[in-house]
């Protein structure tokens, strides 16, 4: 099958997947300023001082009981906890939207948003393919990116709304296909290409600069006069995030998501402090806990775990590259464990490490190729099948998400190890009443530049997670 059409069948069918499965939803906390915010930006406006009725009811005063998702600056300006790249980059679609549908309320808003994150989606799945295709046949190929896109949290959490996830996942598959396109003799071109997409994705969620670091050591490696091009490229994104946090913030490394977890840790947790009491435990858990383990919800991902290590030297394909991101991957696992809150909150699926699913889809790919008996095949199958079931099933009960608040999962972060009462057993149960979105935010009708309240509506808020 020619390359380019392959690529684009992918796409195609992964859009149509996103787009069938699941209602319209809100998928929590997190989304809001996202899927609100480009409304300011196309007036040039990157804080939520125009958003307050989202949180703020009648006869409460707009900075009465602000959100998590809002963090306020030395002058005290709101802006969004998870900084203006989403919204930023989300900005165009917008507009474009705007101009053929219209956008009027909170419906509105919630349809262009889960329209776009199908469409990231769908391209991530397409970037994953072609990158795979790179190193692997086209079968192992086509099976790593369906286990990718609809057996994993992309199908579950990354899809259904603009999550900071959202976007840094197809631009981190975009980096990583540059990097393999260009494997052994980069060219400035695909230097420029993995430069700009490596530091995007940090601009929408840090964590992953461990990528763009180790991007342009690949290249370094490869082809030294490469490392300009791609450090040019990163440049400008790099200015622009370091700009934006000493204009608030005043200091270029201090970014809101950081500032304000100290008051999320202390309501979590009992203590200000970022990092985990037990990271040991956070490491299992990210892996194997019953409720949020990577391994529990996307078991697949065993066979790319298990084909890191080239079977002799030089006799994996991409060995360039790919030795060198998988410890960007490590690292951004470690900073996952450390963190205080590793569950990743009131969620469905292994949330923190869903950045990592690209480069764990490319090794999958590797391994079907690599490990070719009958059994194995078969065992990858099956976690494939179990994958796919309850990324759906989550998808389409989006109310499943109340398991988290039915006994505080912050609060209590014991149920997370509960086998009896875990959150897949819940989700395999297809309560009828899952079928109902929990809300996230009021609804509101859209005004120039902003949300205003509609009258003699009030809907109570959901609280934080």
């Amino acid at each position: 099958m020619n390359g380019r059409l392959a690529t684009w069948a992918v796409f195609v069918v992964s859009a149509g997947v996103f787009f069938a499965v699941g209602p319209d939803a809100p998928q929590g906390g997190d989304t809001v300023p996202n899927r609100y915010l480009p409304l300011a930006v196309a007036c040039g406006d990157v804080t939520l001082g125009r958003f307050s009725a989202l949180w703020s009811g009648p006869g409460r005063a707009p900075r009465a009981g602000v959100p998590y998702y809002a963090t306020a600056t030395a002058e005290g300006v709101l802006v969004s906890t998870f900084g203006p790249a989403v919204p930023v980059l989300s900005a165009p679609f917008y507009t474009a939207w705007d101009a053929v549908r219209g956008v009027r309320d909170s419906q509105d808003i919630l349809a262009v948003s889960r329209v776009l994150a199908g469409l990231l989606c769908a391209l991530a799945a397409a970037l994953v393919f072609a990158s795979c295709r790179r190193v692997a046949s086209l079968s192992a190929s086509l099976l790593a990116t369906a286990a990718f896109a609809v057996g994993s949290g992309v199908l579950s959490v990354t899809s259904r709304g603009l999550w900071q996830h959202t976007w840094a996942t197809p631009l981190l598959a975009l980096g990583m296909w540059a990097l393999l396109r260009g494997r052994g003799d980069p060219s400035r071109r695909v230097a420029v290409l993995a430069g700009a997409a490596f530091a995007l994705a940090f601009a929408c969620r840090p964590q992953t600069g461990l990528f763009l670091v180790a991007g342009g050591f690949a290249l370094a490696r490869a082809r030294r006069d490469a490392l300009l091009p791609y450090s040019l490229a990163a440049f400008p994104v790099l200015a622009l995030v370091f700009a934006y946090n000493t204009w608030y913030f005043d200091s270029p490394f201090a970014f809101a998501q950081t500032l304000r977890s100290g008051d999320v840790a202390l309501f979590k947790t009992g203590s200000a402090s970022l990092l985990g009491a037990r990271p040991w435990e956070a490491a299992l858990g990210l892996l194997v806990s019953p409720s949020r383990g990577l391994l529990v919800f996307s078991p697949w991902t065993a066979l790319g775990f298990a084909s890191l290590a080239p079977r002799r030297a030089g006799s994996a394909a991409g060995q360039d590259v790919l030795p060198v991101l998988s410890i960007a991957a490590i690292g951004v696992f470690l900073t996952a464990a450390l963190w205080f809150d590793w569950w990743g909150g009131h969620t469905v699926s292994c949330r923190p490490l869903l950045d990592l699913l690209p480069l764990v889809a490319v090794f999958t790919a590797l391994g079907l190729d690599r490990f070719r008996r009958a059994g194995v095949r078969l065992l990858f199958v099956a976690a494939l099948a179990w994958s796919i079931a309850l990324a759906a099933s989550a998808a389409l009960h989006p109310g499943v998400v109340s398991w988290n608040e039915e006994h505080d999962v912050d609060r209590h972060p014991e149920r997370l190890w509960s086998v009896s009462g875990s959150l897949p057993g819940r989700i395999l149960e297809f309560r009828p009443e899952d079928r109902v979105p929990l809300r996230d935010s009021r609804d509101v009708v859209v005004v120039p530049c902003g949300v205003a309240a509609p009258e003699n509506l009030d809907f109570p808020r959901r609280p934080p997670p």
